[in-house]
């Protein structure tokens, strides 16, 4: 497909040639992922801000493509593929929270790993995006990433400028 895409925020649209692969919602929008031709890339695209859409062009579908990007968004939390590999992150969280993130866990891949009096900690294995920041930042003050210490001190990073 042949579309223009207005991004957030900019008065321009971008002309974009797409094969799409895979439909996903997310926060109560629709997202289409597919190869973007001019790019040489995956790319996600929201339905919302697509302005004109045209048929289909002369590509050819390619199933590596498909398989890429499947295998990518089953340990993606959202839409935001960025072609990092997935990282196994330990999380604690007090006993009590634990219940409301067992009862809506962040990821398919949630694991709880112990409970240590009034502590839970547990495992996600996600791929390090944006969505994946937001709902951390969602859970602010409640949990604690502490492994890989990498993404520790990347989140500490991010706190401090947050609050100052």
């Amino acid at each position: 497909i042949s579309f223009d895409y207005k991004k957030f925020g900019i008065d321009d649209s971008d002309h974009t040639v797409l094969s799409p692969y895979l439909l996903k919602q997310y926060n109560s929008l629709w997202y289409v992922m597919g190869y973007n031709h001019e790019k040489k890339a995956v790319r996600t695209y929201a339905l919302d801000r697509v302005v004109k859409m045209k048929g289909a062009s002369s590509h050819e579908y390619n199933s590596t493509f498909l398989k890429e990007i499947s295998e990518q968004i089953k340990h993606c939390i959202g839409v935001s593929l960025i072609g990092k590999p997935p990282i196994e992150i330990g999380l604690e969280v007090k006993a009590d929270q634990w219940l409301y993130l067992e009862a809506s866990p962040f990821h398919s891949s949630q694991k709880k790993l112990s409970q240590i009096n009034d502590k839970v900690q547990f495992s996600l294995y996600v791929i390090d995006n944006y969505e994946f920041r937001q709902a951390l930042f969602w859970h602010l003050g409640k949990v604690k990433v502490i492994t890989p210490i990498a993404l520790v001190e990347s989140i500490k990073k991010e706190e401090n400028l947050y609050y100052n």
